[in-house]
């Protein structure tokens, strides 16, 4: 089974082999990303890299709709802090971006420190 076939079964997100994380952002399901993220024990490395795009896609969606909690904030930071290692290709697209564009970079960068 193919990782995103996997990550699809178990957590009810697009089955797709590109941007699966960013194309099954949800900003409503946020807090669900963070405990999934938290809790994912990975099969293949590229789950955490659409776990990551999952999670900054559906926070930028949140920022841009009406803004992250102080809680949403810090866990963004800890998550780029803590497990960065875990998504470097992630990590390289989301610092690449126009911060003006993507508001998330300002907490990706953060955790980046």
């Amino acid at each position: 089974m193919e990782y995103f076939e996997r990550l699809s079964d178990l957590y009810g997100l697009a089955c797709i082999s590109q941007d699966m994380g960013i194309a099954s952002a949800d900003p409503d399901r946020l807090d669900e990303f963070f405990q999934i993220f938290a809790d994912h024990v990975a099969v293949d490395p590229w789950e955490w890299e659409e776990l990551a795009d999952l999670v900054f896609e559906s926070a930028n969606l949140l920022i841009q709709r009406n803004g992250l909690n102080d809680s949403q904030k810090d866990r963004i930071v800890e998550i780029v802090f803590d497990h960065k290692d875990k998504f470097p290709n992630a990590m390289k697209y989301w610092l690449g971006l126009e911060k003006c564009d993507y508001p998330i970079i300002e907490f990706i960068e953060s955790g980046n420190q």
